[in-house]
């Protein structure tokens, strides 16, 4: 369960990356389209998700994950309430 968490919060970053390259290469939409809206909310569920298997899951990547996770909501939800 440990390689699965990290495996999400792996793509959780690589979401958030590809976020922040089209919002950069968009220019920055203020009211957010489409696109940056549903990539907030699966960022936001997929972060959630991250924590709650993290802190079922058994072995030393746990807390790594708990961390990672936590730090990539605080991120989706920086990036939800700017819009």
């Amino acid at each position: 369960m440990t390689l699965a968490v990290l495996v999400l919060l792996s793509l959780g970053g690589l979401l958030f990356l590809g976020y922040a390259a089209h919002n950069v290469a968009a220019g920055g939409d203020r009211n957010g389209n489409a696109t940056t809206l549903l990539c907030i909310r699966v960022g936001n569920y997929l972060s959630v998700v991250i924590v709650i298997l993290s802190l079922a899951a058994k072995g030393k990547g746990r807390w790594a994950a708990l961390l990672g996770g936590c730090f990539l909501l605080l991120f989706w939800l920086a990036q939800g309430m700017s819009l």
